[in-house]
């Protein structure tokens, strides 16, 4: 009995082996760039563009490994994404079937631009919110699947060590040292983790995030099962040393009505707990209901005066101010 398995373990090494030989020999992974870049353009609109040429990398993982890429709208002055290099987590035997079965995409200090100058015809169609194509323009679409050579799957997306600059008019916020995670659950569902940091005029902004988010009814509707947000918050402008707490609850998402509402929403500021429910509407005339209940409301952290600028004042000490809401 112990031969048979030894003997099928052998054998299964063998295989493996192989089929790893056999990749490096036959398959040339600069094959896979016009389909890569073609899916990307077919999925999202944008142009992936990859410099130098791609290459295997097999332990512990078959991996396929590139130089630097960048991501552009079409007639953008800049790109939305660029980056150092990129990797590819592929299943091996599908190679051999032109499958390209990608596990994991990993994006290592990436710097992502949410500006004007990254802005192109693909943000000009989507913010103009075009009809949905004909039958006409759907049956093209699913005859070019068809006559595909190659078939694509994607079960997670990692951008680790990034930046994202997000314009808003004429300020500029930097989110920094980004480590995201994005795992397909299922078809319509994905799961997310996120944590960084956001830095400006001396005040610091931290934050972990883990959510699941349903698509199955997208882009008419979404749900965001947000687990945890915790944040941490520094800076000059706030009498306590910091504030710190947690958000967690379920938020549904109406995109023709422009509808959010909550559900089982509860939050925390400092030593403060609160739960509550939101309820807005951000179409013509923006509207936000929000309702906050709490049991204790302790206001002495934000009330406390900076030591160093107050030492030669004496202060009189006061019981904690507690209200309830």
């Amino acid at each position: 009995m112990i031969k048979k398995i030894l003997i099928t373990l052998l054998i299964l090494i063998l295989l493996t082996a192989i089929g790893i030989v056999s990749l490096i020999v036959f398959v040339d992974p600069n094959n896979y760039r016009g389909f890569i870049s073609d899916t990307v353009k077919d999925k999202t609109g944008y142009e992936l563009t990859i410099d130098g040429n791609l290459r295997w990398h097999i332990w512990p993982q078959v991996s396929i490994l590139t130089d630097s890429v960048k991501l552009s709208d079409i007639d953008a002055k800049k790109p939305i994404l660029t980056a150092d290099n990129m990797r590819l987590d592929v299943e091996l035997f599908p190679l051999f079937s032109k499958k390209l079965e990608v596990k994991n995409v990993f994006i290592k200090s990436a710097i992502i631009n949410i500006t004007d100058e990254s802005k192109g015809q693909v943000y000009k169609h989507k913010a103009e919110q075009q009809p949905t194509p004909n039958d006409t323009q759907t049956t093209q679409t699913k005859q070019q699947k068809e006559s595909s050579k190659w078939a694509f799957t994607l079960n997670k997306l990692e951008v680790s060590d990034s930046t994202v600059v997000l314009q808003n008019k004429d300020d500029f916020i930097n989110f920094r040292n980004i480590n995201l995670a994005i795992i397909q659950k299922s078809d319509k569902k994905i799961a997310i983790d996120v944590k960084g940091n956001i830095d400006r005029n001396q005040q610091n902004f931290s934050y972990v995030a883990d959510a699941d988010v349903d698509l199955t009814l997208f882009p008419e509707k979404a749900i965001i099962d947000l687990k945890k947000f915790d944040y941490t918050y520094n800076g000059i402008a706030i009498p306590t040393k910091e504030l710190k707490g947690n958000l967690k609850g379920v938020i549904n998402y109406l995109h023709n009505s422009k509808q959010l509402t909550s559900k089982d929403l509860s939050f925390s500021v400092n030593e403060n707990y609160f739960s509550g429910a939101v309820n807005a509407n951000f179409d013509k005339k923006p509207y936000i209901d929000l309702t906050v209940t709490s049991n204790e409301l302790n206001l002495t952290p934000f009330l406390e005066k900076d030591k160093k600028t107050n030492e030669n004042i004496t202060i009189q000490q006061s019981p904690p101010v507690v209200s309830n809401v």
